[in-house]
């Protein structure tokens, strides 16, 4: 760094504690703060009340990524939308891109997080500006301008909101319907083109009732008895994936072993949403002895390595032919991510 005077957040108001952070964990951070037009002053400032090393020293990773990015003449994703907006905060250039579009519509807009929220909001007229400098972020309109000749759309489901790491929650889509003092009419579109009835109806045992949820369920167009009605069902009776990995797996032996052999293998199916939460069914199926396909092994994890290494020094000799070792070996692994 060219600056003599320690700011800040460089080394010299560092705690001398020992903080466990991971590159992703920091990266993950600044993402969400920018998300959120929260810069790394007003950032520090907000967990420095609640007196945590974690978040303060990745507020301070923050600001030192914001300073090198200066120093370098450097943008990254999150600046292009943050200086749009800002961009947009001047009322000529706002007024110039708002006669050009008269009618906005936004698909899968349960992922749009709070910036590219005001983006949008400014053109539409829904949001008022901030400024220039990004000291003051843009708000909803008081009054919002009605005209016939414009429209704004945002379609989208909340209980389809994947993209949490980049800031956007189904909480920032669904509190713009009116129901929830919002400015938008709900239209609700209750049929279901793509699965079949017993999928549909899991599906809609799982959806949020939660204050301001929307609660989109929706019916199956499709009424007949699909394969696999029988084997889904719900259950939430466990503190942790973990638990719910082993009891699917219990399970599924139990279907495919029973005395009258109902269900293959193959009749099952698991969904998570990010590779990492696979790693344990992988594990509870292998502990079962069940037969599967998956994208991810549970052996390319960085802890079932570090099990492994272990029992290959204390000279433990896995033998693959002896029935007996195959579940214990597999539960030993699962076992071991669980105290991880």
């Amino acid at each position: 760094s060219s600056t003599k005077t320690p700011q800040w957040w460089g080394h010299m108001g560092v705690s001398q504690k020992e903080v466990k952070v991971s590159a992703k964990e920091c990266q993950l951070f600044i993402t969400k703060c920018k998300a959120n037009m929260v810069s790394p002053t007003e950032s520090y400032n907000k967990v420095k009340r609640a007196s945590s090393d974690t978040f303060i020293f990745k507020s301070k990773v923050y600001a030192a990524y914001e300073h090198l990015k200066g120093e370098g003449s450097l943008m990254d994703f999150d600046d292009m939308l943050i200086r749009a907006v800002q961009v947009l905060s001047l009322s000529k250039n706002l007024d110039t891109v708002k006669s050009q579009y008269k009618h906005i519509i936004v698909d899968e807009a349960q992922d749009l997080n709070p910036v590219q929220h005001a983006f949008f909001g400014l053109i539409s007229g829904t949001m008022e500006p901030g400024n220039r400098y990004g000291t003051v972020a843009p708000k909803p309109a008081e009054n919002i301008v009605q005209d016939s000749n414009t429209s704004y759309t945002l379609i989208g489901d909340e209980n389809q909101s994947i993209y949490g790491f980049r800031g956007a929650t189904s909480q920032e889509f669904s509190s713009r319907a009116e129901s929830n003092e919002g400015d938008f009419e709900v239209m609700t579109l209750g049929i279901n083109f793509r699965s079949k009835k017993g999928i549909v109806e899991a599906a809609n045992k799982l959806i949020s009732t939660d204050e301001g949820s929307l609660g989109m369920t929706c019916t199956a167009i499709y009424q007949g008895v699909d394969s696999g009605e029988e084997a889904i069902s719900q259950d939430t009776d466990h503190d942790s994936s973990l638990s719910a990995a082993s009891s699917f797996a219990k399970k599924v032996a139990l279907g495919i072993n029973s005395e009258y052999e109902t269900y293959k293998a193959s009749d099952y199916g698991v969904a998570c949403r990010t590779n990492a939460e696979l790693i344990p069914y992988t594990l509870a199926l292998l502990e079962q002895d069940i037969p599967f396909v998956s994208p991810v092994s549970p052996f390319d994890h960085p802890t079932t390595k570090k099990l492994v290494r272990a029992l290959s020094i204390v000279g433990f000799d896995y033998d693959k032919g002896k029935e007996n070792q195959v579940g214990s070996f597999y539960g030993a692994l699962l076992n071991f991510h669980k105290d991880m």
